[in-house]
């Protein structure tokens, strides 16, 4: 049988791993705030690997959404297009604890990476290229 000491240490130390599991990044209200800044129509600047040969070409014209989980947040794009639910978004930045210093989120340091990428549409889209909106299909 367990002496008290020894069951509250086992304790204590079972209390920090799961906190410590549990910590993020960032939080999600953070990256929804962060979001709704990035809702426009963007385009890469320069040619962008994303893995098994596929790359996103310099002008793409792309829209952009955020997720986080753990100890990492990423950036994904997506085309303009097309509706997010539906289109094949490809990670154009990934980011972990130790890219940001102190290992603490930094949103000027996320946000200068991001501007490195892309770039926001300023201009007209081409007739019948009018970007669709990312709404729910009907029932």
């Amino acid at each position: 049988m367990l002496r008290w000491p020894v069951y509250n240490m086992f304790i204590l130390l079972a209390l920090a791993f799961v906190a410590a599991c549990g910590s993020k990044l960032v939080r999600k209200e953070e990256v929804q705030r962060i979001s709704k800044d990035y809702e426009g129509i963007y385009v890469v600047k320069d040619r962008i690997d994303v893995g098994n040969f596929d790359s996103l070409n310099k002008g793409a014209r792309v829209k952009i959404f955020f997720k986080t989980a753990g100890d990492y947040v990423s950036v994904y794009a997506y085309p303009y297009s097309q509706p997010r639910e539906e289109a094949n978004g490809k990670n154009i930045l990934q980011m972990f604890e130790g890219d940001f210093p102190d290992k603490k989120f930094s949103e000027e340091l996320l946000r200068k990476r991001i501007a490195d990428l892309v770039e926001e549409h300023t201009g007209k889209l081409p007739p019948g290229e009018a970007a669709k909106p990312a709404g729910r299909r009907g029932r």
